[in-house]
């Protein structure tokens, strides 16, 4: 899998898929934070589907159908037992039946969030990072099958890619704001938008 450079993205979203779903978008090489720093609650969005995770806050979201709690329910309910991601992943790779049948409905929610967020933000590019993005690598093409079937004809499918920073995204962006805090140039003060302080 070809390692993802920031720097190449200008038009992308990131997919965090965890307990919860949320994420980031990327335009014009900018991060769109919206009126109040909420955009990218992707988690929010509908997508049709009955919610199996009781943690969930709104049914028939994505939240509910593709997070990490949503995904085990529904294995527990098609009789399975994994307790984990690794666990659901292991019975996924032995051809377990609940294990698949869980991984294809999880394959639908996600390519109809996908396609409902293309349709709306055009992205080139889609990341997705968390615990439970890996995945996708066990059923990458239906989901991009599923996206291309969910957008109107000619309408182009964005790259989708895994992170390769895996469940430690959340903890390295943090590291480099706080990089980036300290070390970035008041870019208004050195060129003469606004006047220094005292004057």
């Amino acid at each position: 899998m070809p390692r993802l450079r920031a720097g190449g993205l200008r038009n992308a979203l990131f997919l965090w898929l965890d307990a919860g779903v949320g994420g980031a978008i990327l335009a014009g090489g900018r991060l769109i934070r919206g009126e109040h720093g909420f955009a990218g609650e992707f988690g929010h969005i509908f997508v049709g589907e009955d919610t199996l995770s009781a943690g969930a806050p709104l049914p028939g979201t994505l939240e509910g159908v593709v997070g990490r709690e949503a995904l085990l329910a529904r294995h527990r309910s098609l009789g399975g037992e994994a307790s984990d991601i690794a666990e659901f992943r292991a019975a996924v790779a032995r051809g377990e039946g609940p294990a698949r049948d869980a991984l294809a409905a999880w394959a639908g929610a996600l390519a109809r969030g996908i396609a409902d967020l293309t349709s709306v933000l055009n992205p080139g590019t889609v990341v997705l990072g968390g615990r439970v993005a890996p995945l996708f690598l066990d059923c990458g093409e239906a989901v991009r099958v599923a996206v291309g079937r969910s957008l109107l004809p000619g309408t182009p499918i964005p790259t989708i890619e895994v992170s390769p920073t895996g469940a430690d995204a959340a903890a390295l962006g943090s590291a480099l704001l706080l990089h980036r805090s300290f070390l970035e140039i008041d870019e208004d003060l050195v060129f003469g938008t606004v006047a220094p302080p005292g004057r």
